[in-house]
């Protein structure tokens, strides 16, 4: 079995308040701060670092993929309003880490990158993913034999390579995320992101789609300490009392774009 070499807690933020983008920013972090010195730990750096990303996710016209507990997404990088190094993903997911670890999504590509992680999501619940990304062109997939040529595992399905393969929804989301900053939680040390998600034509203004804050650990050899768990578990706590912020009748980035639409 592959090892679990990753631990990415998430939450859904109250968009309304990024309207103001910025300043949303800088007052959720301020309260980030202030549990950091309340729960005794240190943030080292800074949130300084904007990435800009497009995101669509693809699958079958009836959403086999999804319903199989996969799910596939291209993201590219924006640079100077051009979007470069696109990366595809594939990633199985499941409760059970055994049959998350079974399921092949290796790929041929070169600079190809796998891993297991597991998800927690509020309260506290469990989900183990199974992904790998890797570097794709630009070009558009039409039917699922594009999609083999970059993740062959997918013929376990049984597919024919003709089956039409589309952006679901229609959708291609612009991701603005802040990173940079480390949560020090002693023997463990986690990564933070504020990513917001906006629909076409926003350009980035205005009330997002949605709000997510992120914060994750990791080490190669899957060996985690009781001590930062329990630390990154207050702290996950912790943020679901913020109650100006956290929402936890929200939808996840994931359900958000396979409703998009549906009520327009």
């Amino acid at each position: 079995m592959h090892l679990v070499t990753s631990r990415e807690y998430k939450v859904i933020l109250k968009t309304a308040a990024f309207c103001d983008r910025v300043e949303g920013i800088r007052k959720f972090w301020r309260e980030i701060e202030a549990i950091a010195q309340a729960q005794s730990f240190a943030i080292k750096g800074l949130l300084s670092e904007q990435v800009e990303r497009q995101v669509e996710f693809y699958d079958t016209p009836d959403h086999n993929l999804l319903s199989r507990g996969y799910v596939l997404r291209r993201r590219g990088a924006i640079a100077e309003g051009k979007v470069a190094k696109v990366k595809a993903m594939l990633k199985y997911r499941s409760p059970d880490v055994y049959i998350a670890s079974s399921v092949d999504v290796s790929s041929p590509a070169p600079k190809a990158e796998t891993k297991l992680e597991e998800d927690i999501l509020a309260p506290f619940r469990s989900q183990f993913a199974h992904s790998t990304s890797a570097p794709v062109t630009d070009s558009p997939w039409t039917t699922l034999a594009d999609v083999l040529a970059v993740f062959p595992g997918l013929d376990r399905l049984k597919f024919p390579p003709e089956t039409p393969i589309e952006r679901v929804g229609g959708l291609v989301a612009q991701e603005l995320v802040s990173r940079g900053a480390v949560l020090d939680f002693g023997q463990e040390e986690a990564t933070v992101a504020i990513t917001l998600w906006y629909e076409p034509g926003t350009d980035g203004a205005g009330e997002p789609a949605i709000a997510e804050f992120s914060f994750a650990y990791g080490d190669p050899s899957g060996e985690f300490t009781a001590k930062g768990a329990r630390r990154a578990k207050a702290f996950f706590e912790e943020l679901q009392k913020m109650a100006d912020w956290y929402d936890p009748s929200a939808i996840t980035k994931t359900q958000f774009v396979y409703s998009y639409g549906k009520d327009q």
